[in-house]
């Protein structure tokens, strides 16, 4: 890797775009105080209909009725927190998916380049060799550079 303006520019970019997703992501899930509405994926753990039930046979006192109620909490700071993580990780992919298609289409010209370089390197050394025969050839040295031509 070559460390140059070009490469510096390069990470700038990343952590803009970074930065960018990061906002977006906020925009369209924004952090919550509390886990009010859980998504659908985790409606299994919503204890809400069960804390109420507790509370209108047990009374808000019962000691069965505060531990379901701090349960609940527990639950819903939990998917919080998983919500949260799923999230950065959709986005994290999103972006490993965006770095893998920026250095495939960097790496796909270059290795074009790097092939032709090559084929232009043999090239090279074949007419070097071509030529050095020639030189050696004192006899007839046109006809053996003619030879040497029509062979390659």
């Amino acid at each position: 890797m070559v460390l140059n303006d070009e490469h510096t520019a390069l990470e700038a970019w990343f952590v803009e775009v970074l930065k960018l997703l990061e906002i977006e992501r906020y925009n369209l899930r924004p952090r919550r105080d509390s886990a009010d509405a859980a998504q659908p994926i985790f409606e299994a753990f919503d204890l809400g209909p069960t804390v109420k039930k507790v509370r209108q046979e047990l009374g808000p006192t019962h000691p069965v009725t505060t531990l379901i109620s701090e349960t609940d909490k527990k639950v819903k700071e939990g998917v919080e927190r998983v919500q949260e993580v799923f999230s950065r990780l959709l986005m994290s992919s999103g972006l490993g998916h965006m770095v893998d298609i920026v250095i495939h289409e960097i790496g796909a010209p270059l290795g074009k380049i790097n092939r032709q370089l090559e084929l232009l390197q043999k090239d090279i050394e074949s007419i070097s060799d071509i030529q050095c025969l020639c030189r050696q050839d004192a006899g007839a040295p046109g006809e053996a550079c003619i030879r040497l031509f029509r062979a390659v």
